[in-house]
């Protein structure tokens, strides 16, 4: 028998993982054994963090429910929120006043300031989160509403620095971690059938271009390979409930494809999305500043321009998908692309990117900053800007 040499690679596992339907209701005993001081909800937005918590009300244990505890204190998630400067205050406050326990519900908004905060609590004074290794006593609890980045999950934090123009930054590091995530199926049941659709698609993004990013290796593909079959053979568009299937692969899917694009880096189709969604570039309100939507309808286009590349790997998951192994590697890739778009026109995202609402010249200026801000590091073909653009500006 040969011998098989793995590739070097470091993996951030550090959270403790609850999964399935009434996984909620574990909630209760592990904040009262985790923490020993006050607990804050930190929930997406005015509009619908309300509703968020009230949801976790209803599936937790009535006693718990009804205790001092819940409600907790609540801090909403505003547009400025998500800046170094804004967490380091909320961090020296929530310190004065003892909390050790971070509750991040609903989305990745939730999720980001909850890990970042918690960190500087850790770590009073720090500027560099990718600097953040040390895990403090401020236990951080995340339970998403819907599935989909998987910042729930991973040791990752975006944040929308303060800049001309307006730039995400993402940092990494292992204190980023949150300690628990709790997927219940019973929360996740409540989104919207087209947005749990969208997030899905948008976590069939990550897993391929995890899949053949310049820093995969054999893990991060068996993780991502998975993920995309999970993910890009859902066929039930949900009109109202949705079917434990359905939830079970949507979810499962977008988890594996978080972990799988930590290790992997991004590539162009979210980078960009990425970069567009930035509330600095949010120059219109709507689909304009969708993560989910702009990096599914990305997706097809970047990996035409990545075919030079990455045409054998994306043969791999057109045979995942069962489409068949007619012709070579570039017939099946390119079978591969059009199962993306079909899947895309199924669930509704957009074919052309002007949907978005952005101008066409945007296109090479977005590529030109996304580059600057290090959002394209993953991509298997080097981005040149000419050449990604035009392919971008064929799909505008």
């Amino acid at each position: 028998m040969g011998v098989v040499f793995l590739s070097f690679a470091q993996y951030i596992l550090n959270t403790h993982v609850i999964f399935g339907a009434g996984s909620i209701s574990a909630l209760a005993g592990i904040v009262k054994e985790s923490t020993d001081g006050g607990l804050v909800a930190i929930i997406t937005d005015d509009e619908t963090g309300g509703s968020q918590l009230d949801s976790l009300q209803q599936v937790l244990p009535t006693p718990v429910a009804d205790s001092k505890e819940f409600p907790p204190q609540i801090f909403k998630v505003l547009s400025d929120s998500l800046t170094i400067a804004s967490m380091t205050k909320l961090a020296a406050e929530l310190n004065e006043l003892g909390v050790r326990g971070l509750l991040a519900i609903g989305g990745d908004g939730a999720m980001y300031l909850a890990k970042g905060v918690a960190a500087m609590m850790a770590t009073p004074g720090i500027a560099n989160l990718n600097n953040a290794n040390q895990r403090g006593s401020t236990k951080v609890f995340c339970i998403p509403t819907s599935p989909g980045t998987g910042s729930e999950l991973v040791s990752e934090v975006i944040l929308n620095e303060v800049a001309e123009p307006t730039a995400p930054q993402v940092y990494r590091g292992a204190g980023l971690a949150p300690d628990w995530t709790f997927y219940d199926s019973k929360l996740i049941a409540n989104t919207p059938g087209n947005l749990l659709l969208e997030k899905a698609a948008a976590g069939l993004c990550q897993a391929i271009e995890a899949f053949v990013a310049v820093g995969s290796n054999e893990v991060t593909e068996a993780l991502a390979s998975n993920a995309a079959k999970s993910l890009g053979l859902m066929q039930t568009r949900p009109e109202g409930g949705h079917d434990q299937d359905l939830l079970s692969k949507a979810t499962n899917g977008t988890m594996l494809a978080a972990l799988a694009r930590q290790n992997a880096a991004y590539g162009a189709a979210q980078g960009l999305a990425l970069w567009f969604a930035a509330d600095g570039q949010n120059q219109q309100k709507g689909k304009y500043g969708k993560y989910a939507a702009l990096a599914a309808a990305l997706l097809p286009l970047v990996m035409r321009y990545n075919m030079p590349e990455s045409h054998e790997k994306y043969a791999m998951l057109a045979g995942i998908w069962g489409l068949g192994g007619r012709g070579d590697s570039v017939d099946q890739a390119a079978q591969a692309i059009r199962h993306i778009m079909n899947f895309n026109r199924r669930i509704g995202i957009p074919s052309q990117l002007r949907a978005f609402g952005f101008a066409k010249e945007a296109l090479g200026e977005a590529v030109a900053h996304a580059q600057r801000a290090g959002l394209l590091e993953g991509n298997p073909r080097p981005v040149n800007n000419g050449t990604l653009t035009a392919v971008l500006e064929e799909g505008w």
